[in-house]
């Protein structure tokens, strides 16, 4: 293929897609056309450096940069033990070592707590003392026994420990809560499928769906809703056998299946009238 160098402005040919350069010559004069020219922070003298690198370089040399960290420094006096220790500007909290910052802050020695379960005296470290409240293993065993309360299982009858905070444990199995909560102990449960709506509702129901043109009157668009269903406002079941009333075109609307699942599961909540 052939390319145009970016430097020299002259056409060359090469295999390579990402070549930029003509020659050796060429790049280098385009290295040296993106370097910087710098001042050292500890000599003061003039260096050359890549614009890429230009942000995070202070110093011509390594021997500058070590010169650099070695001063400045202060003398400091320890707030603990009173003595006098010199470290770097910024770099000290006014401790001389780390023993001195644990006997100030109380970080890192260890006191002597009571178990809250067998009442025996415990060496924890200070900081953690909120944290730690039982000597061993075994006492906080114990103690999580004391909060759990004895539950029976309503589908299989069998006891099993919940802990006390919760109010309600119905059941001991994930298997044994998917058998009780079919049917009448589903708690969004209502009394059942009706198996028949009354003689006028299949004439109803056309009606409907002419009126809202096949359409989903929550998640209303211009096409026609596959599969609409037709959903009573006020459930059949509260008219007590009156169809006539409960089939009426303004207790009906049309849904699709996703928006009529939501609404039965009560997800959704249909103003009437």
């Amino acid at each position: 293929m052939t390319k145009t160098c970016e430097q020299c402005g002259e056409e060359y040919k090469t295999r390579k897609n990402r070549s930029k350069y003509c020659s050796r010559e060429c790049a280098g004069l385009a290295k040296k056309a993106n370097r910087v020219t710098l001042t050292c922070q500890q000599c003061g003298e003039m260096f050359e450096l890549a614009k890429s690198n230009a942000k995070a370089r202070k110093y011509c040399s390594q021997a500058c940069y070590t010169q650099a960290q070695l001063v400045p420094r202060e003398e400091l006096t320890c707030h603990t033990c009173g003595n006098i220790f010199v470290r770097r500007k910024g770099e000290s909290k006014g401790y001389c070592s780390r023993k001195c910052w644990s006997a100030r802050t109380g970080t890192g020695l260890r006191v002597i707590a009571t178990c809250q379960e067998c009442k025996k005296p415990f060496d924890v470290l200070n900081h953690k003392q909120r944290k730690h409240k039982y000597c061993s293993m075994a006492c906080q065993a114990k103690a999580n026994e004391k909060r759990h309360r004895e539950c029976t299982c309503e589908v299989c009858g069998n006891g099993f420990n919940v802990h006390a905070f919760r109010k309600t444990a119905r059941f001991c199995s994930q298997e044994c809560s998917y058998i009780g909560r079919q049917g009448s102990g589903s708690p969004v449960w209502r009394g059942g499928s009706i198996g028949w709506y009354g003689t006028n509702w299949s004439t109803q129901r056309k009606k409907a769906l002419e009126r809202d043109h096949h359409q989903c009157q929550l998640c209303p668009s211009e096409k026609k809703t596959k599969s609409p269903l037709v959903h009573h406002l006020i459930a059949l079941r509260l008219f007590k056998g009156d169809w006539k009333k409960a089939n009426r075109l303004k207790n009906l609307i049309t849904l699709c299946r996703s928006c009529h699942g939501k609404v039965e599961s009560g997800s959704i909540i249909m103003k009437v009238g």
